[in-house]
């Protein structure tokens, strides 16, 4: 092969490669995009603070690794004894809720209970022996709490070392007129009048831990200013308002109105309030509690959500004493 022809086989040869070069780098992709645009939403109403919802939210980014795993161990299961006033409202066991009939109540003389209140954990009480309280028939607890107005604001005693409160409890200002105007329309519904009804609790708390909050209010009419001899047009009322499906609602949990009463009838009037919202159970979810009240006795619930397609309260323990 001559010198010509030797060259004309070099450049030949790296005129092969630099094509081959090129089509490899004309080939190759793209590097993945690793974020997503993030989106707002600056558009809310008057109760766009109980939806829960928030006003910005920002896709989370994409990855080209795996994300690494990771094992979480639930919870020990709940065991615990919960108190209220009139008695021993119900215990835990391994997480089973059970009921005050269920036999004799599993607490011994030296527990420690933690104190409930609406606002949360307030105190901390050693407790005695159950014994038979309110007619002989409720296991009973005496914790030694005082109260200012009992019945009225004494707390729920839970012993057990579980998270009461997996989601914050909100005390709100019962000086609100969102809530004054459902109020008002609700005890329309029973036939009473009251343009600026009284709130004497408004507790804004995401009872499912799924990221939307619920509002319980408890409102009341005592124009005579004590259950003994109510007058005509008292009410009390507790209700939760609660997003079910694509609409809030409000579930009435209780309440009593005198529409109409003779000069001389004796007015007959329950009370009610919510002492506390905790996670009684163990299962991660908010209980509410209630107290009712009239002229010889008093009665303590605990309520549990239920989604059954429309949505409901149902009554899950429940203790009393009176006449």
């Amino acid at each position: 092969m001559n010198r010509i022809t030797r060259l004309l086989v070099s450049l030949t040869a790296l005129a092969l490669l630099a094509s081959a070069c090129g089509g490899a780098n004309e080939a190759a992709e793209a590097p993945p995009t690793t974020e997503a645009p993030a989106t707002s939403d600056d558009e809310g109403d008057g109760e766009s603070d109980e939806s829960g919802e928030s006003d910005e939210t920002s896709a989370a980014p994409s990855t080209t690794e795996a994300p690494a795993t990771t094992t979480t161990r639930p919870p020990p299961p709940a065991n615990g004894v919960l108190v209220a006033s009139e008695g021993v409202l119900g215990w835990v066991i391994d997480g089973v809720l059970f009921a005050n009939d269920n036999g004799a109540a599993p607490a011994a003389a030296g527990d420690e209970y933690r104190l409930l209140r609406p606002e949360g954990v307030t105190g901390t009480a050693v407790g005695p022996a159950p014994e038979l309280g309110c007619l002989g028939a409720t296991p009973f607890i005496d914790l030694g709490v005082s109260a200012d107005s009992w019945p009225y604001d004494f707390p729920i005693g839970v012993s057990g070392t579980w998270d009461l409160f997996p989601q914050a409890v909100e005390v709100m200002a019962t000086e609100n007129r969102i809530y004054k105007d459902i109020t008002r329309d609700l005890v329309a519904q029973f036939g009473l009048d009251d343009p600026d009804p009284q709130l004497l609790q408004v507790l804004r708390v995401d009872l499912e831990g799924d990221g939307v909050d619920e509002v319980l209010v408890v409102a009341e009419r005592l124009q005579g200013g004590g259950l003994a001899g109510a007058q005509a047009g008292d009410y009390s009322i507790v209700y939760l308002r609660k997003v079910i499906g694509n609409e809030v609602q409000q579930l009435v949990l209780h309440h009593s109105a005198l529409q109409n009463l003779a000069p001389d009838a004796f007015g007959y009037l329950e009370a009610f309030r919510v002492p506390t919202v905790a996670d009684l159970d163990g299962d991660g979810q908010m209980e509410i509690v209630t107290q009712g009240f009239y002229y010889e006795g008093s009665w303590t619930e605990m309520w549990e959500y239920v989604e059954n397609g429309q949505g409901e309260a149902v009554v899950a323990l429940s203790v009393g004493c009176g006449v």
